[in-house]
């Protein structure tokens, strides 16, 4: 399931087969599309109101000079992203058609946008929008949400988190080869799945893969829809000390495949 977004949303309702599922993450706040640049780089922008926004940012530990996620590289006007040292709260820099230049700090809770006008001498003007979990409709099924999330990386400081989608064939026969990479290496694997995703068909291919128990857990983490984890199934984080690598990688992949790109991005994990 691709989700290819064009206006800012924060509520993802979809309707699958009869089922109306509510999807209360947070996918993007604003332009995101399938070319949306991997890795992090600075961001090479003119920003009018640069020195007033750095003095923002400096409060957040984070300078405009430094490296940010382009979520937007076909749109435009930019939108770069930064994550901070805390889950599920993410800093969003972006410039409107407005001329207007903005930071947004969101959280699953709330969000702040601070929107700098260099017509009005760039002093910020500050909007707090409390942001409510939507009610979802799929009985006892569980998700993956940031509070899980916190917790899986407690638990499993060192590992590998691998989303998975039961409509993709690539994404399905992937899941052994991953395994045998993994286990190589000594790391546990923890499956999460498209929120979308058929439930019957799921559970059908959970049983003939042999995923195992929790690989129904639908992803509804603002921290994994900012890393752009729902663009493409299967896609493969690692995790280290706790803390979510940056590099994404998607896509099948043979098992020494698999080990060489998890050892990568094991050993740049900082």
């Amino acid at each position: 399931m691709i989700l290819h977004v064009k206006a800012k949303i924060y509520l993802v309702i979809v309707s699958h087969q009869g089922i109306q599922m509510r999807s209360a993450f947070l996918v993007i706040f604003s332009m995101l599309s399938l070319s949306s640049v991997a890795g992090t780089f600075p961001t090479k922008e003119e920003w009018k109101c640069e020195k007033a926004m750095e003095n923002t940012l400096s409060k957040l530990s984070v300078s405009l000079r430094g490296n940010w996620q382009r979520n937007s590289h076909s749109s435009t006007l930019p939108v770069y992203s930064h994550a901070t040292s805390v889950v599920a709260e993410w800093i969003i820099v972006e410039k409107t058609f407005e001329g207007a230049e903005s930071i947004t700090l969101t959280s699953g809770e709330k969000k702040t946008r601070y929107d700098y006008k260099p017509d009005s001498g760039c002093s910020p003007s500050i909007n707090i929008t409390q942001l409510k979990k939507a009610t979802r409709g799929l009985g006892s099924l569980e998700w993956l949400d940031d509070k899980a999330l916190q917790d899986l990386l407690k638990k499993k400081p060192d590992g590998v988190l691998f989303i998975w989608s039961p409509h993709m064939k690539l994404s399905l026969i992937s899941i052994a080869e991953l395994r045998r990479a993994a286990d190589g290496m000594g790391l546990p694997v923890t499956f999460a799945m498209d929120p979308i995703a058929d439930q019957k068909k799921a559970k059908q291919q959970a049983e003939k893969y042999k995923i195992g128990d929790g690989s129904l857990r639908r992803v509804d983490s603002v921290e994994l829809s900012m890393r752009n984890v729902l663009l493409h199934f299967p896609t493969l984080l690692v995790t280290r000390n706790g803390k979510i690598c940056e590099k994404v990688q998607r896509g099948y992949r043979k098992a020494d495949r698999f080990q060489a790109i998890i050892t990568d991005i094991y050993g740049a994990c900082k």
